[in-house]
């Protein structure tokens, strides 16, 4: 797997579109990931969940929540319902909910660009089954991020050789001990974490910080004054090329 790390050899800071550029397009549709590449996004961000089809078999799905009903005109939990069904319903833009191979197949035939994928895993199960489904994309940049740091052990026991980053919303102590503990170099956190001593700790610990979701260009040139590798941003219109 090509290290998402990679992506800094031409930018020394990247703007990762949030579920695509979900402030522009329905988010975490085919659509909003375009859009988001469209508008030189260096990498775009995704959540992956996962629901059981007719044969019992786990296919994974993008979307942010447990439940269907704000993204799609579908309603219940994912948990509840098979893959076939999930497909049957519509997002807010009428496209499928989208699979994570449609997506890696459109990030990867943007041929004159390279773009790295933030992967999100949003439930138990998704570890094995993402790092089966990205064996097909050895050439793209992948970071996997998750809340869940069991499950993000458990991907890393799978693909030990793509980079990893823990998610914290909240500071806590052992962050740094924590983030390391994946031997990948980065950590993505909160914007309401993100002050400027924190980030100097992560700096100094040889981590690279990405900050979910700044939407704002001072916020963004904040940060980057700050030495963070790059931020999440639903609106990367108002950001990609004004920053300072």
């Amino acid at each position: 797997m090509a290290d998402f790390s990679s992506l800094f050899k031409t930018k020394d800071f990247l703007v990762i579109g949030h579920r695509g550029a979900a402030g522009l397009e329905a988010e975490n549709t085919l659509s909003s990931f375009q859009k988001a590449i469209d508008l030189d996004c260096q990498a775009v961000e995704l959540d992956v969940q996962v629901a059981r089809d007719n044969k019992g078999k786990l296919q994974s799905l993008i979307l942010h929540d447990e439940r269907l009903d704000r993204t799609t005109d579908g309603q219940g939990s994912i948990r509840d319902l098979r893959f076939e069904e999930i497909r049957d319903f519509q997002c807010a833009n009428g496209e499928k909910v989208p699979t994570l191979n449609e997506a890696l197949e459109l990030i990867s035939a943007t041929a004159q660009k390279r773009i790295g994928v933030n992967i999100e895993l949003k439930g138990v199960g998704t570890a094995e089954l993402v790092s089966v489904e990205l064996e097909r994309f050895s050439d793209l940049p992948i970071l996997v991020s998750s809340f869940n740091h069991a499950e993000l052990s458990a991907f890393k026991n799978f693909a030990p050789s793509t980079q990893v980053a823990p998610l914290f919303q909240s500071w806590e102590s052992g962050i740094v001990s924590k983030s390391k503990r994946f031997e990948s170099g980065f950590c993505n956190i909160s914007k309401s974490i993100a002050s400027s001593e924190r980030i100097r700790e992560l700096v100094s610990n040889q981590l690279r910080p990405l900050v979910y979701t700044v939407n704002e260009m001072d916020t963004a040139n904040q940060l980057k004054k700050n030495r963070i590798s790059g931020i999440f941003t639903d609106r990367p219109d108002l950001i990609v090329h004004d920053l300072r």
